[in-house]
């Protein structure tokens, strides 16, 4: 041990571990801005992130809809995490396709038409008044908080929008 480290005292043998440390310096910042595993993203559309939470969100949504659609009976065990997972992708980047197609055809719903529409809904009414600690609850049951609502709540009537456009605009030849 002793001759090894008389002969790593050299200039030669110091200007080579130098070297490794700086190539190892900069693969390993590398490595960590560049780890896929360090990405928040599930799929980028056109340039829009969609985002794990937004992917897990969305797969939480279709459990649910799966267990209310075959009752609470039913074994969530069953289900193949990596189709739902599929699955959930799929329509999220199908949504927002949509949503750019209609903001890029110039459909837009004013802030005060969202909140219209919102005072407007049944289900967040008590008594035939629009109720906040409803409006709340039932959000919170559908797994979204206001803000979140109220963007899936435009992203659909723009999304609605859309394809009554595309459908009104079909015409038959004789």
């Amino acid at each position: 041990l002793q001759n090894i480290r008389d002969k790593s005292q050299s200039w030669i043998s110091k200007a080579l571990v130098g070297l490794i440390v700086v190539l190892l310096a900069f693969t390993g910042f590398e490595a960590i801005f560049n780890n896929p595993g360090n990405q928040q993203t599930a799929a980028k559309v056109n340039g829009e992130e969609i985002s794990l939470s937004e992917l897990s969100l969305a797969v939480e949504m279709q459990r649910r809809q799966l267990v209310q659609q075959f009752g609470r009976d039913f074994d969530t065990s069953l289900i193949d995490d990596g189709l739902l997972r599929n699955a959930a992708l799929n329509d999220l980047i199908d949504r927002r396709l949509l949503v750019q197609a209609a903001r890029a055809s110039d459909f837009a719903l004013s802030q005060a038409a969202l909140d219209q529409i919102i005072l407007q809904t049944p289900e967040f009414q008590e008594n035939g008044q629009f109720s906040a600690a409803r409006f709340d609850q039932v959000i919170r049951q559908m797994g979204y908080g206001r803000l979140q609502f109220r963007q899936m709540l435009e992203e659909e009537i723009l999304i609605g929008q859309l394809q009554a456009a595309i459908a009104g605009s079909g015409f038959v030849t004789e």
